[in-house]
């Protein structure tokens, strides 16, 4: 599955997101395409867990390897996924183009707080139009409110294909474990309305009888049997659908922390 490949071959970076697991950003491939690429560090995607089991880069594309086979169309799919060893070495020595220099100093300056890292897997994806929980703050720009009501057959729409790919992703045993609008990607690219693609799949995982973490899904979105501290399935990914489609139609998160 982890093949070798050229980080560097990107250019153009553009920083989407960072976090202690790593870096998302928009880059363009040799062929001229713009992308999404994800960069894990080798040590912290790969390592098994203390209970010996695959840590969350490795799960990501093995949920994903699943949904591909199955013709998903409403969960993100990866185009390829590679990892560069070496990186961090080459960033500090690259010579060349000016875009290939730009992009080992946005590598370093974005794992600069990771100590020891040699390598990197990468992800590739397709570029989304943001996330829903962009769309919902434009709305509410766009009005100049705090309420970012989206039109109500946008929302009919993606109350559709929010939980056909909860469907698609449960039909293969899997759970997603985090749905939030942070992780449901809007693609437009002619479309009406536009698709959305449920994505992060970091804490994605097939179903085990095995006990499960209960350290899963943000805390708005959170079930009550993991509040609990009970057993769970697929279930939860339904109640965190459903609390983001009443975000949807009312424009406000229906359950606060403090509640």
């Amino acid at each position: 599955m982890w093949s070798e490949g050229d980080a560097l071959a990107y250019t153009n970076p553009v920083v989407l997101g960072a976090g202690s697991f790593g870096v998302a950003m928009a880059v363009t491939t040799p062929e001229g395409k713009r992308v999404a690429v994800k960069m894990i560090p080798k040590h912290i995607g790969w390592a098994p867990t203390t209970t010996g089991q695959m840590a969350f880069a490795a799960r990501e594309l093995d949920v994903m390897d699943k949904m591909k086979s199955a013709g998903s169309r409403h969960v993100m799919l990866y185009n390829k996924g590679f990892v560069h060893n070496n990186l961090f070495e080459e960033c500090k020595v690259v010579k060349g183009s000016i875009s290939k220099t730009k992009l080992a100093k946005f590598i370093s300056d974005s794992f600069r707080r990771v100590e020891h890292c040699k390598s990197v897997f990468c992800i590739e994806m397709d570029l989304a139009q943001g996330s829903v929980r962009d769309w919902l703050h434009l709305c509410g720009q766009k009005h100049g409110t705090d309420t970012a009501t989206l039109p109500g057959s946008l929302c009919e729409s993606w109350t559709v294909q929010l939980l056909t790919g909860c469907a698609e992703l449960h039909r293969q045993s899997c759970l997603h474990r985090d749905i939030k609008p942070e992780n449901v990607l809007v693609f437009i690219d002619g479309a009406q309305p536009p698709i959305i693609k449920i994505a992060d799949l970091g804490l994605a995982r097939e179903v085990v009888e095995a006990p499960m973490t209960q350290e899963v899904c943000t805390v708005w979105y959170r079930a009550p049997e993991i509040f609990h501290a009970h057993e769970y399935g697929s279930p939860i990914d339904v109640w965190s659908a459903g609390c983001m489609i009443v975000e949807l139609f009312s424009g406000h998160v229906l359950f606060i922390e403090k509640n």
